[in-house]
């Protein structure tokens, strides 16, 4: 398998016009034969509308591992802010550093979506049963797994160190805190209803909403 952190360039001689896309990819052949663009949405109209042939695929840099090329792919995105950045089709920064099924392709469920009849399924069961009892890894332990994922945090955290290790937090430090988590700004979902702060609704309502028809 082969990892890489990609940059797509839309061929536009205008600078105002100019947009970018930076993604992560594991295939299986040879990645300057993978043809993969990206799962942005507003990246893939663009595609479909302009024709792939006026984008560019550059490959920035290549691992041995996916961790590793997630990890990159935060550091871009971070560096970039692509959430905010208009010149960029991502809509959303890469959080997932690879400890679980992996995003985009990598996810069994890529690509597919709940009907109606199998999310209302969904929440009876949730509503009337404690699926804490239900799962099979109940009472099991997993020694090997943990260990593994302590030593990949831990090497993460060599090179990347929380902005507040070392600090104490004072009570006034706490107070506002508290206070600033209250005090955000609450926005409603225009079609699921749901009002919740802003980057939530950014992330999993109005156009992401799974309510949208």
């Amino acid at each position: 398998m082969n990892h890489y952190v990609y940059l797509i360039e839309k061929k536009n001689t205008l600078s105002n016009q100019q947009k970018y896309y930076i993604g992560v990819r594991s295939c299986e052949g040879l990645i300057g034969n993978d043809s993969y663009m990206g799962s942005s949405k507003y990246l893939r109209e663009e595609v479909e509308t302009l024709g792939v042939d006026q984008f560019n695929k550059i490959i920035l840099k290549r691992f041995n591992n996916r961790m590793d090329a997630n990890l990159y792919e935060i550091e871009m995105h971070d560096f970039f802010d692509v959430a905010n950045n208009t010149l960029f089709f991502n809509r959303v920064k890469q959080k997932d550093r690879g400890l679980g099924v992996g995003p985009g392709e990598l996810n069994p469920f890529y690509g597919k979506k709940h009907t109606l009849e199998s999310r209302r399924k969904m929440s009876e069961i949730l509503k009337t049963k404690d699926c804490r009892a239900k799962t099979t890894n109940k009472g099991k332990k997993f020694p090997e797994v943990g260990k593994k994922i302590s030593a990949a945090r831990k090497e993460w955290f060599k090179t990347n160190p929380h902005p507040m290790l070392g600090v104490k937090r004072t009570k006034e430090m706490q107070i506002n805190n508290s206070l600033g988590a209250l005090n955000q700004q609450k926005h409603e979902c225009v079609y699921c209803g749901v009002v919740t702060i802003a980057g939530n609704i950014k992330r999993w309502h109005n156009d992401n909403c799974k309510d949208k028809g």
